[in-house]
């Protein structure tokens, strides 16, 4: 394999880590063909192992599966077959079924070196190193020499951070002449390790001499750059990358990044047109090159590039779904699905594989805005040609659990897992099921179960520490983070956890210490200021908290973020005049940047003076018109200022400009409502729903309000309808539930409808809303005296809410008995 292939190098500007980089070179090994015994298998089975290896080659895995098949049928105990078997598995991406086969191979064969060298980096990617080094183990008693073993030993090592032991392991390797380019890549990420970031620079330094045309050693270059702030440097070895392999489109995109980071804007532009004219017959290098586009919010760039690889000849469905996907990204959801439909009609070029993709992603809109019913028709037509489609089980599974047939969903999800036992989201959905049962007991054997094979996979840990909070057994929910911690000691957000956890618990120095560990590990990350500032606040340390906030936004090279944090505790603090001129430094390095702007306006906000304010969210609002933060803003300063009229306009332009803009919906929802113009908020409502996948609020009052203003029988059972989607989006939500409860007043279903506000009434005794709504039932029931006094509840105090002066009037009417 070429080392110059490999992808994915740089993201947003950042270059993969050490590490990450030293466990990408467990898949450049070459593997040689293990010589086969003259007593083996006959002339039949080793013509048949030849012609699978010849089809692999080609890449014809069906012929390869064919005849590697006859091979073991003509010779039961042929290692070497079982060993390219399991190359075509992964070629497949069954990882699982490959384990199996090169463990076959070793059984029949231990000192089957290529398949012993394929288990143990599978079991280095899997992040299992132990195994790794088991594995290699047996080749170098064997083979001490086998350099390939012995790259593998210093690349688990190093996946334990045991870097020192990999310089002993290497380091002699090296001092005998050997360049091999992953040992260079090994030894130099194994200094860096250890901190000796010098002696790591001139072995990189020295292997790349010797290897000029290793792409692989000037990605490592342009990391170590990078991270020394040598942003110039590392484009310089980042165009070196892209000379070498031109046509690696992700290459391109890095590069890209590093120059967006100058400004080199029209660099950036001439490099992208050209790796997608290298590449005009692989439309995963346009769809690279699109979501770069789209990452700069530059949306109509992002899609007119896929329209045009389409309109070029895309005879697939492969662009058709990256366009759908991006429509989906920025709100299109409706010209995402009419576009995918477009494909179902028969007339597409898809074959039944790329049409069932086509299903398999209108399925997956659809469960996004919580339509599983939809869904659903696509993935039994997609089961109905294809039964162990694995895409369309799990989706079906999540559909069903959505519709809440929780034992349907599990079905599905074992269904997935009995073929992919890596399939760690099946874990976890299978619990989540469990939970919604109550099963608290069932729910942890299962995620057991799938940390038994990875137990160090955050998903599963941190799906077993949220089981364990709500069983309420703290211990073991702390053991989990603290397994977490202890095994990925730089994943910052793994310490939050564990910080908030502790806070939640009360035990503030332990959260304070692990705050300060986010710090100490990260100092240039905003995170750790942030939750510390942020206890210290709570704890009435305001001064202590704005400390924290300026060392960690210094620190931080003025991040943007922190910007925001401190201003905010600045304003919270009522030190208007720190919070300005903090304003007015940040604008003077970074006059064009809207959140700066934004900040300014809060500060003015704060200061009454309004019309400094309005200008400042204006500039912000003109810089970025689809940011919502800036329009939501300046809604709001209108709003302050009793400008009600002045808000609606603001926020219909807001939402012209960013049609996913929630807050906007709801704000603006309210006021149409204040002003009891209840057909528009119907209307903002209704297209909110349509273009916030899971917009659960606005879903809750669009019901609402079509409930309580129509009684007519399509208009209850279409309310029921939205309610019931949010209801699943948010189970056990108060507001909805109350919805719901209405509405089967509304529909004469007393029985049911009192069945939820016995319920909410327990949970919320004196809130208004509800004890109106309950004793609305109640009356409706017969029974007057309850009904009177839930009714003298509601109106007790001078709380508006909806239906009050209805409230007042049916307690006149039943007459207000003491």
């Amino acid at each position: 394999m070429n080392i110059s292939s490999y992808r994915n190098v740089i993201f947003r500007g950042k270059m993969i880590s050490t590490r990450a980089a030293i466990l990408i070179i467990v898949f450049l090994f070459s593997a040689a063909l293990t010589t086969m015994a003259a007593d083996g298998p006959g002339r039949s089975a080793r013509k048949a192992l030849k012609k699978g290896i010849e089809a692999y080659e080609k890449a014809d895995y069906a012929t390869a599966r064919k005849k590697l098949t006859e091979a073991i049928a003509e010779y039961s105990n042929y290692a070497d077959a079982y060993y390219h078997f399991g190359q075509v598995e992964l070629k497949e991406n069954k990882v699982q079924q490959a384990v199996d086969d090169f463990n076959k191979a070793t059984t029949l064969d231990p000192e089957h070196t290529d398949a012993q060298l394929a288990l143990s980096r599978i079991y280095l990617i899997a992040r299992k190193p132990e195994e790794a080094l088991q594995r290699v183990e047996t080749i170098l008693k064997r083979q001490p020499d086998n350099l390939e073993a012995t790259l593998v030993k210093g690349s688990a090592l190093l996946a334990k951070n045991q870097a020192e032991a990999a310089i002993q392991l290497l380091d002699p390797i090296y001092v005998k002449g050997e360049r091999d380019v992953n040992l260079i890549l090994l030894l130099s990420g194994a200094y860096f390790k250890k901190g000796d970031a010098i002696k790591g620079r001139v072995i990189l330094e020295f292997g790349i001499k010797k290897n000029p045309e290793a792409a692989v050693l000037h990605l490592q270059m342009a990391n170590l750059l990078l991270r020394s702030g040598d942003v110039k440097g590392a484009q310089t070895s980042m165009e070196t990358v892209v000379s070498l392999a031109p046509e690696n489109a992700d290459h391109a995109i890095a590069l890209a990044r590093l120059y967006e980071q100058t400004k080199d804007d029209a660099k950036a532009d001439r490099l992208l047109a050209q790796a997608v004219e290298k590449n005009t017959r692989n439309p995963a290098a346009r769809i690279a090159v699109a979501n770069f586009y789209l990452e700069q919010k530059q949306t109509d760039r992002a899609t007119d590039l896929l329209m045009k690889g389409i309109t070029v000849g895309d005879p697939g469905a492969t662009l058709r779904l990256a366009l759908g996907e991006l429509y989906i990204k920025t709100g299109k959801t409706q010209a995402a699905i009419d576009l995918l439909k477009k494909d179902l009609d028969g007339k597409s070029k898809a074959n039944e594989k790329e049409r069932n993709d086509l299903r398999n992603a209108l399925a997956k809109i659809y469960l996004a805005i919580k339509d599983p019913a939809s869904a659903q028709t696509y993935l039994d037509a997609v089961l109905a040609k294809d039964p162990v489609n694995l895409q369309a089980l799990a989706s079906r599974g999540v559909a069903f659990k959505i519709r809440g047939q929780t034992e349907a969903a599990i079905a599905d999800f074992n269904a997935v897992l009995a073929r992919q036992p890596d399939f760690w989201d099946g874990y976890v959905q299978i619990a989540d099921c469990y939970v919604l049962l109550g099963q608290l007991p069932n729910a942890k054997a299962v995620l057991d179960k799938g940390l038994n094979i990875a137990p160090d996979n955050p998903k599963l840990r941190m799906a077993a520490y949220r089981v364990c909070l709500k069983d309420k057994n703290d211990a073991q929910a702390e053991a989990h983070l603290s397994h977490l911690v202890d095994k990925y000691p730089n994943a910052v957000d793994v310490q939050a956890e564990l910080g908030d956890f502790y806070l939640s618990r009360k035990k503030e120095n332990n959260a304070e210490a692990a705050y300060n560990e986010i710090i100490r590990k990260a100092p240039r990350a905003p995170l750790g200021y942030i939750k510390l500032a942020r206890l210290y606040t709570r704890q009435k340390k305001t001064d202590l908290a704005i400390d924290q906030l300026r060392g960690g936004y210094r620190q931080s090279h003025e991040n943007p973020i922190l910007a925001a944090e401190l201003i905010g505790a600045l304003l919270a603090a009522e030190r208007y005049d720190d919070a300005l001129a903090l304003c007015n430094a940040r604008l003077k390095d970074h006059p064009d940047e809207a959140l700066a702007h934004d900040l300014k306006g809060k500060a003015f906000a704060k200061m009454k003076k309004y019309k400094e304010a309005q200008q400042a969210f204006e500039k912000a609002a003109a810089l970025d018109p689809q940011w919502p933060q800036a329009s939501n803003d300046l809604a709001a300063l209108f709003l302050l200022q009793e400008k009600k009229d002045a808000a609606i306009r603001q926020l219909e332009a807001a939402l012209t400009q960013n049609p996913k803009n929630a807050v906007a919906y709801l704000t603006l929802g309210k006021l149409y409502e204040d002003k009891d113009a209840f057909g528009k908020a119907v209307a903002v409502y209704e297209k909110g729903v349509g273009q916030v996948p899971g917009f659960w609020t606005a879903a809750n009052r669009l019901a609402f309000l079509m409930a309580d203003r129509n009684d007519s029988k399509e208009t209850l059972t279409k309310a029921l309808k939205i309610a019931s989607a949010a209801y699943r989006m948010k189970p056990g939500q108060g507001a909805i539930v109350d919805t719901l409860g209405w509405i089967y007043f509304k529909q004469g279903d007393t029985k049911q409808a009192l069945s939820l506000y016995e319920k909410l009434i327990a949970a919320a005794p004196e809130d208004p809303l509800i004890n109106y709504h309950m004793g609305a039932v109640l009356e409706k029931n017969g029974d007057i005296e309850s009904a009177r006094k839930r009714l003298k509840t509601a109106t007790r105090g001078d709380t508006a809410f909806m239906g009050r002066e209805r409230a007042e009037a049916m307690l006149k009417k039943l007459g207000s008995k003491s």
